[in-house]
């Protein structure tokens, strides 16, 4: 895997995939201006990956970004769950909850974006492009 750095976000490339580390500076880049910010993140991914393969990786630009702000928002709320669930009675429900949380966040840390060979979740990205103005706004 070859590692490259977008203002401190940490990206992956293998042929036919990226890998997007959900840290603090992918966080943090997100809240600066706009959402809209996924979008350029995208291009950068997209025009790397072709400096580094010469071919084009089979992602949309608003695939990978609708993919980038799903991840980073729902590893959010499950981390505010599980710490608000991990503060209450652990042997309950409470205690269950934050641990479903904790195992469900392994899957959001690290985005991993893929072209549909061997990503079985593009298609549902590529199904969301249409309503990404949508999330844009219920994001902001």
């Amino acid at each position: 895997m070859i590692e490259r750095y977008y203002k401190e976000i940490k990206v992956g490339f293998e042929k036919h995939k990226v890998h997007i580390y959900a840290e603090k500076y992918l966080y943090d880049f997100l809240e600066q201006k706009s959402k809209k910010d996924a979008l350029v993140l995208s291009e950068y991914i997209l025009k790397e990956y072709k400096k580094l393969y010469g071919r084009e990786l089979e992602i949309g630009r608003d695939s990978m970004a609708v993919e980038i702000l799903i991840h980073v928002y729902v590893d959010k709320l499950l981390k505010k769950v599980g710490e608000r669930e991990q503060s209450k009675d652990q042997e309950g429900i409470h205690g269950k909850l934050a641990q479903i949380c904790s195992q469900l966040q392994v899957h959001t840390g690290i985005i991993d974006c893929g072209e549909r060979e061997v990503d079985s979740n593009r298609i549902v990205f590529d199904g969301l492009v249409p309503f990404k103005g949508v999330i844009f706004r219920l994001l902001e």
